[in-house]
């Protein structure tokens, strides 16, 4: 009826099988191999939508009560009238809300951006936790507390064994060729190389 407004809600988490790394509406192609790391290295001059997106992931983000959010879906921003329905679909950090006014006018709202297919908060939020050092243990429990969304363990560990870890491993071996090449400059300019360890020779008495 007209004047009341319905919720419905859709998890694409499924306790038997952890999607959320994939998108809501994936693309056509679901075997896209093409997707590179966001941290990987690069000589060449980055593009203005690489720009954009470095600037979306470092933008500010808050932490939000989901019944104040959809405080936000009970006018029409088109008409001002009252919305009827709503339906919010979730896939770990991310939230989705399609809404429609009693004047037929419709809309879809994320909380997040995708990208080829991965809600950006999923992929930063692995990214943070295993940069800082901290494990998925840690964060888990965390967020359990506050009850905050974040991916599941399987989602974290496939995100951390496609995406991040390659990075670490590439940046790791460019620093590493990086520092080799400087040691054979000072050994063909005759310069040498200088080692230092732990010198100390504790003794127990």
């Amino acid at each position: 009826m007209y004047g009341e407004q319905t919720h419905a809600e859709d998890s694409s988490e499924d306790l038997s099988l952890d999607v959320s790394m994939l998108s809501l509406d994936p693309p056509s192609d679901k075997k896209d191999q093409s997707f590179v790391p966001l941290s990987f290295t690069s000589t060449s001059t980055p593009t203005s939508e690489e720009d954009e997106e470095n600037g979306k992931y470092k933008e500010r983000k808050w932490m939000v009560n989901e019944s104040r959010l959809m405080e936000l879906f009970s006018r029409c921003n088109h008409c001002g009238v009252s919305v009827i329905e709503t339906k919010k679909t979730t896939c770990s950090s991310l939230i989705r809300v399609n809404w429609q006014c009693s004047n037929g006018h419709q809309g879809k709202w994320n909380s997040c951006d995708e990208i080829r297919g991965m809600p950006v908060i999923n992929l930063l939020a692995a990214a943070c936790t295993l940069f800082t050092g901290a494990t998925y243990i840690d964060i888990d429990d965390w967020a359990a507390l506050l009850n905050l969304q974040i991916p599941k363990k399987t989602s974290f560990y496939a995100i951390q064994s496609s995406y991040l870890i390659p990075v670490v491993e590439i940046v790791y071996k460019e620093k590493q060729e990086q520092m080799l090449e400087g040691l054979w400059m000072q050994n063909i300019l005759q310069k040498g190389v200088h080692l230092s360890g732990d010198g100390r020779s504790d003794r127990y008495v």
